[in-house]
């Protein structure tokens, strides 16, 4: 999947806007814009004791990164993809950042890698993560 589509949530304008993302993917969700192509997006963590996880997007024209994926939760996963579509991401362009191995920082990396993603983590946690994402 190169695109992902627009938000199906309950805007009425139909496609995600970073104003309208709230409304798109729901009260818990908020992305921000803290600089020039830089985002904030508050993912839910529902279940956890912690609300939310702060991932954040940088996008480029040439390739995007996502630091932190959230977990793998149909909730996390539409305010991901919410947040992604706002931005019009591109996946297959798409690298990803994972600050440390916990389940809430790299639970949803499965569902947004694609063939040309490049995933970054700390040394100690690589081998840990290959076999995460080998099984």
């Amino acid at each position: 999947m190169a695109f992902l589509g627009a938000c199906t949530g309950s805007s009425t304008a139909g496609a995600c806007t970073v104003e309208s993302i709230n409304r798109c993917i729901g009260d818990e969700v908020m992305l921000s814009q803290l600089h020039p192509n830089l985002y904030r997006l508050k993912c839910p963590l529902p279940g956890l004791p912690l609300q939310y996880l702060n991932s954040y997007i940088v996008v480029s024209e040439n390739r995007s990164l996502m630091i932190d994926t959230g977990i793998n939760h149909p909730e996390c996963l539409d305010a991901v993809t919410g947040a992604l579509a706002a931005l019009s991401v591109d996946l297959a362009v798409t690298d990803f950042l994972i600050t440390h191995l916990h389940v809430d920082h790299f639970g949803l990396l499965s569902e947004l890698m694609t063939d040309t993603s490049r995933i970054f983590t700390g040394a100690k946690d690589i081998r840990q993560m290959q076999q995460f994402l080998v099984d």
